[in-house]
């Protein structure tokens, strides 16, 4: 929230909005309720707001390529002339996003991750980005 130049303790403002609320699933049978104690609602009015706002210092802590943010998904972009450049750049952004997931309490699911490479064909390997000791699982276009 450093960047919207507002000082709060971003914790306790969304446990502020937070509602303390029980789910349970329904498929052929019912569960049991449990309390959800983290996180908006799914479905929510604020929860996209809220996220919007939190997840903004993300683009502070990325220098070195573009990127895009969408709803709760974002996206590197990285140039170069050669594969092992655009790796060391990625593999350092993306350590910057862990770093940061880190720091805001949130726990990204880097195995969900995928780098696609477009280029000459002519480079005969994938390349390689390792976030937190996951491998990303790479495409060649």
């Amino acid at each position: 929230m450093e960047t919207n130049a507002l000082q709060v303790n971003t914790p306790r403002l969304t446990n502020a909005l937070r509602l303390d609320t029980r789910v349970r699933i329904a498929i052929e049978t019912t569960s049991e309720w449990k309390d959800v104690n983290r996180g908006c609602p799914e479905g929510s009015t604020i929860g996209p707001l809220l996220w919007n706002i939190f997840q903004n210092d993300l683009t502070f802590n990325v220098c070195n390529c573009p990127l895009s943010l969408y709803a709760d998904d974002h996206q590197l972009y990285a140039i170069g002339r050669r594969i092992q450049d655009v790796e060391r750049t990625l593999n350092d952004e993306d350590n910057n996003v862990s770093i940061w997931y880190s720091i805001n309490a949130l726990q990204g699911n880097f195995s969900k991750y995928q780098a696609v490479r477009f280029g000459p064909k002519s480079t005969d390997r994938d390349i390689d980005i390792v976030i937190t000791d996951t491998s990303v699982e790479s495409y060649r276009y």
